[in-house]
């Protein structure tokens, strides 16, 4: 009889690959909702991923693609703040992700953990608590960081980041603007000519 053989466990795909089998299966049919809504979900769990693992390239393939920035109530936020990212922080509060919308669901989940204040002997507050199980105290600790990373920097981006993303797109807006209008000027009027450079005497 021969030995039995244990299957080797089968390794985790990788955002950047799962990102990829996403983009080389055939285009969906933009009639079928069910299969573009199942395609946009797969994308977005491919950029939490990311945003777990800190893989910048499949973030900003994922956001290029389409990727909700506010997905599930505010994950996104949520794992960067876990991870303490401030670049995919930046990246998405930019993109218009609602810092307020993921710090109130972490408040909504933290307010179902039980937690209660422990006393001394004579019935004060010791400024302790106690909770159901270590698992909970853990994610109450968890929750109150992530939400305390997510307002400081809310104010950081308001204070200082949103001000320099404003110009740059005006500036960015500009050259959009002066690029149309050169088009609109050469449909209307023609190319302007090249004019030949003269020749300086010490060139001739």
């Amino acid at each position: 009889m021969a030995p039995k053989t244990s299957a080797s466990p089968e390794k985790p795909v990788s955002p950047a690959a799962a990102l990829a089998a996403l983009f080389n299966v055939a285009t969906v049919d933009d009639s079928d909702a069910l299969q573009a809504l199942e395609r946009h979900k797969r994308l977005n769990d491919i950029f939490i991923a990311a945003i777990k693992t800190g893989d910048k390239y499949t973030f900003d393939r994922a956001l290029d693609a389409g990727a909700d920035v506010n997905y599930a109530a505010g994950a996104p936020l949520q794992q960067a703040a876990a991870a303490r990212n401030y670049i995919f922080l930046r990246e998405l509060m930019t993109r218009g992700a609602s810092a307020e919308g993921a710090i109130a669901q972490l408040e909504n989940a933290q307010s179902g953990i039980y937690r209660k204040p422990r006393l001394d002997e004579w019935g004060d507050r010791t400024g302790r608590f106690s909770y159901k199980n270590k698992e909970d105290e853990h994610r109450w600790s968890e929750i109150s960081a992530q939400v305390k990373v997510l307002k400081d920097y809310q104010k950081v981006f308001i204070s200082d980041v949103m001000p320099l993303e404003t110009l740059r797109l005006q500036h960015e807006t500009l050259q959009e603007l002066r690029a149309l209008r050169r088009e609109v000027t050469e449909a209307i009027h023609g190319k302007p000519m090249q004019k030949p450079k003269l020749k300086g005497p010490g060139n001739i």
